[in-house]
């Protein structure tokens, strides 16, 4: 188990923004130095051998990209032990390996220095995913495997670009809240129960604070993307869109005393959150 001590309340009300970024890089930095005791590290890391618990199993790389001078992320196809285990939720593997699409993603994301930055620490292994339709992106994180994600690519259209930069934000601060909940306590209550709007059923009460925060993250993404200019007029609309209903999402989960549930650390979260999602559409 890794301890962060100096992360507190005050990180969450303090921090100019909502990824944090200060406490991010101390985060991943924890994170590896524990990761280390095992042999890994970001040069030898993959999906797979984290799941297998060894740094010198199989990794199948089918393109890699350079996020910085000093990290690079790959996308990557899991064995078939590694595979069945997501298959087995619903998850379907792609098999094409539309890596444009990702350098687009990525330019669109870096507009936002501080957030791109941010995304580089937990980003080292992709793994791409069919959606069923066109109109419906599908994406997903592991909480039990600390930097990999994955996600459905649209298919070329004007609005593809920023689906595409959504799912990666989406799903790199689900792992960054994961890591935070196991060094943090930020749920008192873990068994109750609270009505998501974003599922439409009633969700246990991290999933609730991992909503809020992955789309409160989107909600200040997509408003700094459209004031510098960097999106095009179909990339515009749709921000303000789903600025909107992110907006009204999270209102409907004021509307409940879910918080009640939440240590008092969890509640300074959610109050920044909101703050952030709710008061500013």
């Amino acid at each position: 188990m890794i301890t962060l001590p100096d992360l507190s309340s005050e990180t969450f009300s303090d921090s100019t923004n909502i990824w944090f970024p200060e406490a991010a890089t101390r985060i991943v930095e924890f994170v590896w130095e524990d990761a280390a005791r095992r042999d890994f590290a970001p040069e030898n890391y993959g999906t797979h051998r984290w799941l297998e618990n060894d740094p010198t199993r199989e990794r199948i790389r089918r393109y890699c990209f350079a996020l910085s001078d000093t990290s690079e992320f790959s996308i990557e196809v899991l064995p078939d032990p590694s595979r069945r285990r997501y298959e087995k939720i619903g998850l379907v593997f792609a098999d094409q390996f539309p890596a444009s699409a990702f350098s687009s993603a990525l330019g669109l994301i870096r507009c936002v220095p501080s957030l791109y930055a941010t995304i580089s620490l937990y980003l080292r292994s992709l793994h791409l995913l069919a959606a069923p339709t066109n109109d419906h992106d599908v994406s997903h994180s592991d909480p039990a495997v600390p930097f990999s994600i994955f996600v459905s690519v649209p298919p070329p259209n004007p609005r593809s670009r920023i689906r595409l930069a959504e799912s990666i934000v989406h799903e790199c601060m689900h792992l960054q809240l994961s890591i935070m909940e196991k060094t943090i306590p930020l749920v008192g209550e873990p068994g109750a129960m609270h009505f998501s709007p974003w599922q439409q059923t009633l969700r246990p009460v991290s999933g609730l604070l991992h909503g809020l925060y992955v789309f409160a993250v989107i909600h200040s993404f997509f408003d700094l993307a459209i004031s510098s200019q960097s999106l095009t007029s179909d990339e515009r609309h749709f921000a303000i869109s789903r600025r909107r209903q992110i907006t009204n999402e999270v209102a409907q989960l004021c509307s409940q005393d879910w918080t009640n549930s939440l240590t008092r650390i969890g509640r300074c979260l959610a109050r920044r959150l909101v703050q952030d999602s709710c008061l500013h559409s």
